[in-house]
């Protein structure tokens, strides 16, 4: 019993001389958090969101005001950090309404973050992640090199408004991708990931015979082959018809005088001559020039090319 009431009696001049101090620092603390709401206020009004940001911090976190922290969230949407504000908002929504030192009107500051808090939303950027050739689940993906859920969601990761490095690491291959967003944008990139060697050779089908394709020489050669053999033979059936009037017009025009009422026949004969030798010497041409190409080009499987004539026109076709 003596030493207890030693202990106390040394103690209590101690909790004497403490006690002032406490109601002193709890007396104080509201003109504090005063002074830092005004102090940021007049640097929201100077436009220099940073420090007014810094000082409705300190405010909203020594007494936990709702309206310093309002004002917070509208410093964070000014500085772009979208996402910081939002957060900040919800905590104000949900926050106990009751009058604190520095809230005139707690409830007040709750339903201007919750209209706020609306009209931030659409403004939020977002980036679609999608992860081809391998499974989204077992690929870790970044964002400036944090990290993500895994597989990314389905409607975007909402990122404040910037330039992002997306990077999809999977085992030992890692694959990156820059993309930029502003406020309400919504950007895309897709981490392709090509299928291991082991994967690719457990899907190849047991060799057989291969038929090799014709390069692009050879298949240019064909072209014009065809193209040439079409127009030769376009120029022989036009040829043979300009024969055939010209033996007409030989037994209606003596001594190779024809009467002024034929001159549209031998305009048309004249103009059938040289339909005839412009397509023959165009084909040989062509036929010429397409089996030189065919020569010069690599071996391949012989081609399959014909051509065709009829009255609505002529062609070229072929099977390779």
């Amino acid at each position: 019993m003596n030493v207890k009431r030693l202990a106390w009696t040394l103690a209590f001049p101690v909790l004497v001389l403490v006690a002032p101090d406490v109601r002193a620092q709890s007396a104080v603390r509201p003109h504090l958090v005063d002074e830092a709401v005004v102090e940021g206020d007049r640097y929201f009004s100077e436009a220099d969101f940073v420090r007014a940001q810094a000082a409705f911090e300190r405010a909203y976190r020594r007494t936990g005001s709702l309206v310093a922290g309002l004002k917070s969230a509208r410093c964070l949407v000014r500085l772009g950090r979208l996402l910081e504000a939002a957060e900040r908002y919800e905590q104000i929504i949900s926050a106990e309404v009751k009058v604190r030192a520095a809230d005139t009107d707690p409830a007040s500051a709750r339903q201007d973050a919750a209209v706020e808090l609306q009209q931030l939303f659409p403004r939020i950027p977002r980036i679609n992640i999608t992860v081809v050739g391998a499974d989204p689940r077992s690929v870790a993906v970044a964002l400036n090199g944090v990290r993500t859920t895994s597989p990314p969601p389905s409607s975007g990761v909402p990122v404040n408004p910037g330039r992002y490095l997306v990077t999809g690491q999977l085992g030992a291959r890692t694959l990156e991708s820059y993309v930029d967003v502003g406020e309400g944008d919504v950007g895309a990139v897709s981490l392709e990931f090509a299928p291991s060697p082991e994967v690719r050779d457990a899907g190849k089908q047991p060799p057989g015979p291969e038929r090799s394709s014709l390069g692009g020489v050879r298949l240019a050669g064909v072209v014009t082959f065809g193209v040439g053999v079409a127009s030769l033979v376009t120029g022989s059936f036009i040829g043979w018809n300009a024969l055939r009037d010209e033996s007409s017009l030989a037994e209606r025009c003596p001594q190779h005088r024809c009467p002024a009422r034929l001159q549209s026949e031998v305009d048309a004969y004249e103009a059938k001559k040289l339909m005839a030798l412009v397509g023959v010497g165009a084909g040989g041409v062509l036929i010429l020039s397409g089996a030189m190409l065919y020569l010069a080009g690599p071996s391949s499987d012989a081609p399959r090319v014909g051509a065709y004539v009829a009255p609505q026109g002529a062609g070229v076709w072929g099977a390779f």
